[in-house]
């Protein structure tokens, strides 16, 4: 199974000027990184959007998480400090972006230390959400992904962890992405297992 790839979802990009203005209202004056937004709340303010994700996967919605990534945050918590599995029975999410997507890549890794003990962090009680963190040194880098459009990731398979993007790309911050969870993952998966290729 593929680690991510690109969903062409028709006519995604119409909606990104009203999810940027719920999303960013919704977490600008938060201080987190992991940010769980009203499932409710998106819905009523972006229903033409959830009604595209959910008729185009068939599925319905569970939960969203919003990352909002800022340059200071990345450096502190993320990148090699932050190589993680998710917990969860859900094995892919669909990120989608919402600012400055070129900032930050995403990176795979394949664990080569099968001694490792990862350092389990808790990251909110009420989902019981957890990852596993792996040191650098029981690493290797597989792939890499940019989430600047609607893209299927797995997360509790493979380690993986946000990255600052080469800076020729031009750094703007904060970057910002939904990650959406749905009730029944079935249909997203298929897409990790339809070719060889990450595109």
């Amino acid at each position: 199974m593929k680690d991510w790839c690109y969903v062409d979802i028709p006519g995604w990009s119409d909606y990104q000027e009203g999810l940027q203005k719920f999303i960013t209202k919704n977490v600008q004056h938060k201080q987190t990184v992991y940010n769980f937004i009203s499932l409710a709340e998106f819905k009523l303010n972006c229903a033409e959007l959830t009604q595209l994700i959910e008729t185009y996967f068939e599925v319905e919605l569970e939960r969203i998480v919003v990352f909002n990534i800022t340059k200071e945050k990345l450096d502190q918590y993320l990148g090699d400090k932050s190589i993680h599995i998710d917990s969860g029975s859900q094995a892919v999410r669909l990120n989608w972006p919402v600012l400055n997507p070129h900032s930050v890549v995403t990176k795979y890794f394949k664990i080569t230390d099968n001694t490792y003990q990862p350092r389990r962090q808790v990251l909110n009680p009420t989902f019981s959400d957890y990852i596993e963190i792996y040191d650098l040194s029981a690493c290797e880098e597989t792939s890499s992904v940019c989430i600047d459009r609607p893209t299927i990731f797995s997360v509790n398979k493979t380690a993986h962890s946000a990255f600052a993007a080469d800076p020729s790309a031009g750094e703007q911050w904060p970057r910002i992405i939904c990650s959406f969870n749905f009730k029944d993952d079935t249909n997203l998966v298929k897409y990790l297992q339809k070719d060889p290729d990450n595109h």
